[in-house]
């Protein structure tokens, strides 16, 4: 995994909470008014004059990648729950401890602390390159 690509995702995940705020917000309003995607029709049609369509679809874009990121987080809780490492990731992602606190209060030590936040940032990093993030 390269840098940016940590960076990234552990961006993305500190903002879950926010992304996933917007995502149900974004979800609700577009159930609500009926504008879901239609998969019948064969293409989007963009003219070239005009910016209200083509910020409205940049909006939408955005809005899924947000979506998109908060299942890449769920999933990997998920994937380790039952485990310590589901509740390393509520403390430091979502209530955001600093890494002695979350040590003390899981009982773990500093060193398999970053060891099992290598770990689940690889697994992240599987679920964003299935979503098409990375």
């Amino acid at each position: 995994m390269t840098r940016l690509q940590r960076r990234m995702i552990e961006r993305e995940f500190y903002n879950y909470r926010e992304n996933k705020k917007r995502a149900t917000e974004y979800v609700a309003t577009s159930a609500f008014k009926g504008l879901g995607v239609d998969y019948s029709a064969p293409r989007v049609i963009i003219s070239s004059t005009n910016g209200v369509e083509k910020r409205m679809i940049r909006m939408v874009a955005e809005e899924e990648r947000l979506y998109r990121w908060c299942l890449v987080f769920e999933k990997t809780m998920n994937h380790f729950f039952g485990e310590q490492k589901d509740e390393l990731m509520r403390r430091r992602y979502i209530e955001r401890e600093k890494d002695l606190e979350t040590c003390f209060a899981i009982g773990i030590e500093r060193r398999t602390y970053y060891y099992w936040v290598n770990d689940i940032l690889n697994i992240a990093r599987r679920w964003a390159k299935e979503y098409n993030l990375l």
